[in-house]
Order: structure tokens, then C-alpha cells, then sequence
């Protein structure tokens, strides 16, 4: 091993500094993101080392991994404590889904009390303690799988982002307002997957549910077999003859439209990642139970921006009068973005924030402060939703009186749902956490049963989801 100093570095990656222009604040800016260390403000190694090449240096097994009862026969459990090495190569190395999201499990649990002590604190300037963390960014923000080349599966990747927030809890500074850039490595990368995908020029981009791609003309496919038909090269797939037409520029998009002999739509389930990552972030704790204040920045940047697909008024959402007397006709099957900013909403749910404690210069007691509640902007935000999300479903429903179809709204019905969980949990939070009353501005009313109630008896009546949430609501503030 070459770990007598406790450290194994090179003299391209020691000692550099990096400019850095200071970080705008826009809610996903993370938590002390941009410090200074061997990782760039996208937290990528400087030297270009991944995760499982630096932990691979701190294996002293000579195994690459090892499974018992792969095939799950034995009803039993099962624990086999394997080094950190050992979990990253059947991460990015086996090809079963349940070897990768048990890698994951145990990797988000690290470093274990019961390991021993080993002489390695640092490999090429990175921590050895960070590395379960940068193994699941990895395997998060899409490095490919060695055993296929490509990226893991959406519902693994889906994981990955739980299993970091879990890590991240468990290796949680003290205090919620910890400003050691070591403290919140899952809060920041987590954050850097959002920003990377999903955030651009400040807008969120709107979901895809579907990709489309394209095959190959014949020549093409013909003159690249020919050029990788020598000796040594690995035979050519089948799905090396298609091509995401969202991958490609402008001119090479229309210039492969005209020439291709195919094009197929497929799902993309990168959408099941995004909203994982969103619970994930609204799931991060210090130990002292708060959500860091980065975390509810990033949530209150979600909620105002929101997702175009969703803000827009369409064709299903348009009052009756503003056609001027045309027929309207409804989409049977629409397919909406509004399952993320269900999924957003519900996060909120797990908010826990209370004032700050200052010092009374009249006492010298400590007291929570009177400044505006840490919660008040994402309250208002959430009312504004649930107002949305309740006007949107009177137009489906008069609209669907008027057709008679039969589909109904049922695919909308969760965001209504969603919004008005959120409003009376974070409510009743900052209701319990001040003695204060509420601003003014109209969001007060949420914290009553009646403004539920409201919503539970109104006529036409609700879909039975947002009146099963207004029942709920109702029970909780009364209790």
C-alpha cells in the first residue's frame, strides 16, 4: 500500500487555487458550494479522477466483490461487510438491479463504526470519507456502467438519490447553519444533478415523457462497419444503428431527419429521477432535526418558477367564454408535467424549520426571533398553487359536464391534492413554532379548518382526491 504518509497525491493536483467567479445566489446555489479543495464548482475532480478510480486505490482485497444468495432462495438476511472498493465495483460492475441498489444501501450507510482504522485519509487530495458519497453522485448524475456502457437505469439512479440524502443525514453536521464545505457533500450534489439536468438561465426546464430516435440509413451503417471491422474491435449492436434526435444540433437534427429510414418514440423515465431528487433534497436533516436553509431556497425557487408545462394555460384548462363560441374538445388521454409538481408540493411535507434564536438585549434570554417566518415564503407559495391547481379542476369539470365523456380530470387531480398537503402541514409548522400571528397578506386563513372545510363543501363538488386531502387537513388542524 502506499499509504505510510496517509495520502497518495501527484504534483498536478497539490497546491492549485482555482478562480472562481462568486456563485449567484438562485436557490440552487447548495450549501458552501464553490469552496476551495481539489473539486471544481460542478464537483468534478480537478484532475479528471472518478470516484471508483480513487476508491479502488484504497482497496486491500483481492476480490472485486462478493454476493451471497444472489438469487435470494435463502429467506433469511443476510449481511456481508465488504470495503468501500469492493461495493463500488458491484455498483458499476454487476449487471443485476438488486446487486446495484444493495450496493447503494450499504455505501449510503459508510463509513461503518465497526471499521477499522486505516492509514489512507486521502487519495489524490479527495477524502477517503467523501468517497461513498461521489460513488453515488457518480452513479446519480448518469457515469456509465461498466458492464453496459451506459448510464444505470432511471429506477436505480431513482435510488441513488434517496440513498444520498440518507447518507447525508447520517454523516449531518450539529447545527442546520454548519458552514463547513465538507458537512454537505449530498446536499451539493444532489443539488448540482438538478441544475445540470432540469435548470437553465433560470427556468426550470419543462419534463419529457418521451425521446425520440432515429435510425441510421443503410450507407451510414454500412461505412461504419466497415471502419470498425478490424481485428480487436467488439461486434456491432444493433442499437449502435439509432441515434436520440435530442442529442444532435440543429443542422445535423434536420439533415438526419431527411436521411433516416426510421424513427421510434420511447418512454424516457428521467422524470422518475427528477422527482426522487426533489424528496431527497426536502428529506436532508442536521442533527439538531432542521432542514439546512440551502434546502428551502432550493424549494422555494421550485415552487415559484414551477414547470412552463404546467403554468401554461392549454386547451384543457381554457374557460368556456374566452373560445368565443367555439367547440371545445378535450384530449381523452392529455399527458401533463403536473406529476413533478405533485411530487414538489408533497416534498414540502418534510420541512422542518423553526425561527432563530437570538438574545433579548432587554433579558439577556434567549428567544425566537421576530423576524419574518423562514416558512412564510413557501406558505404563500403553496396557497398560490392550491388556488391554481382548484381553478384548474372547475374548468375540467365544466368542461367535462358539457362533453360527457367520462374521462374525467383524474390524470390532474394528485397536484390539487398535493398543494393542499402541503399548505396545512407547513400551517400548522410555523403556527407551532412562533407565537406570532401570521403576515397579513391573506395566507392566515390557512391555518383554519374553515378554509378547508370551504373547499370539502363546495359546489359542484371536488374530485374525491382533493376532498379526501381537505378532510385530512381538517383533522390535523383540529387536532
Amino acid at each position: 500500500q502506499t499509504a505510510a504518509s496517509g495520502s497518495v497525491e501527484t504534483k498536478e493536483t497539490k497546491g492549485k487555487a482555482d478562480k472562481k467567479r462568486p456563485a449567484k445566489d438562485d436557490g440552487l446555489a447548495g450549501v458552501a458550494a464553490g469552496a476551495g479543495g481539489i473539486y471544481t464548482e460542478t464537483f468534478l475532480h480537478k484532475a479528471g479522477y472518478q470516484a471508483i478510480e480513487l476508491v479502488r486505490l484504497t482497496n486491500r482485497s483481492p476480490l472485486l466483490w462478493v454476493r451471497v444468495d444472489p438469487q435470494g432462495v435463502y429467506g433469511g438476511r443476510i449481511s456481508v461487510f465488504q470495503p468501500d472498493a469492493c461495493l463500488a465495483e458491484q455498483l458499476f460492475h454487476d449487471g443485476d438491479a438488486c446487486a446495484q441498489v444493495e450496493a447503494l444501501r450499504a455505501l449510503a450507510e459508510r463509513p461503518l463504526r465497526i471499521q477499522g482504522s486505516v492509514k489512507i485519509t486521502t487519495v489524490y487530495d479527495a477524502a477517503v470519507t467523501e468517497l461513498p458519497a461521489r460513488l453515488i453522485g457518480d452513479c446519480l448524475r448518469g457515469s456509465p456502467a461498466l458492464h453496459t456502457a451506459l448510464p444505470h437505469t432511471p429506477a436505480v439512479r431513482a435510488q441513488a438519490a434517496l440513498c444520498m440524502a440518507q447518507w447525508q443525514n447520517n454523516k449531518a453536521p450539529a447545527s442546520k447553519d454548519s458552514i463547513n464545505p465538507n458537512a454537505w457533500v449530498g446536499v451539493n450534489l444532489l443539488i448540482q444533478y438538478f441544475k445540470e439536468r432540469f435548470y437553465h438561465n433560470g427556468i426550470f426546464i419543462p419534463v419529457s415523457f418521451d425521446r425520440v430516435s432515429i435510425k441510421k440509413n443503410e450507407s451510414e451503417i454500412a461505412a461504419e462497419t466497415k471502419t470498425e471491422g478490424g481485428a480487436g474491435q467488439t461486434k456491432r449492436s444493433e442499437q449502435d444503428d439509432y441515434l436520440y434526435i435530442d442529442g444532435l444540433s440543429e443542422e445535423e437534427r434536420e439533415k438526419a431527419i431527411q436521411e433516416t429510414d426510421e424513427a421510434l418514440l420511447e418512454e424516457d423515465e428521467e422524470y422518475r429521477v427528477r422527482m426522487a431528487v426533489v424528496t431527497a433534497i426536502a428529506s436532508v436533516r442536521a442533527k439538531d432535526g432542521m432542514t439546512p436553509p440551502a434546502v428551502v431556497r432550493f424549494l422555494e425557487t421550485l415552487l415559484k418558477s414551477g414547470d412552463s408545462a404546467v403554468g401554461a394555460v392549454g386547451q384543457d384548462n381554457t374557460s368556456e367564454a374566452s373560445i368565443a363560441g367555439e367547440e371545445k374538445k378535450l384530449n381523452p388521454l392529455p399527458v401533463v408535467a403536473s406529476a413533478v409538481l405533485s411530487e414538489a408540493l408533497f416534498a414540502v411535507c418534510h420541512v422542518n424549520v423553526s425561527p432563530a434564536i437570538v438574545v433579548d438585549p432587554a433579558t439577556g434570554r434567549q428567544v425566537r426571533s421576530k423576524a419574518q417566518h423562514p416558512l412564510h415564503s413557501l406558505v404563500t407559495n403553496c396557497q398560490r398553487w392550491v388556488e391554481w391547481e382548484l381553478y384548474r379542476e372547475s374548468i375540467r369539470m365544466d368542461a367535462e359536464q358539457e362533453i360527457g365523456s367520462g374521462i374525467g380530470g383524474g390524470c390532474h387531480d394528485s397536484a390539487a391534492a398535493c398543494a393542499i398537503a402541503a399548505l396545512s402541514t407547513l400551517a400548522i409548522l410555523r403556527q407551532t413554532t412562533t407565537n406570532q400571528s401570521m403576515e397579513k397578506d391573506g395566507s392566515e386563513v390557512a391555518t383554519g379548518a374553515k378554509f378547508y372545510m370551504n373547499i370539502f363543501d363546495e359546489e359542484p363538488r371536488r374530485s374525491d382526491v382533493t376532498r379526501a386531502a381537505c378532510a385530512q387537513a381538517v383533522a390535523c388542524v383540529c387536532c
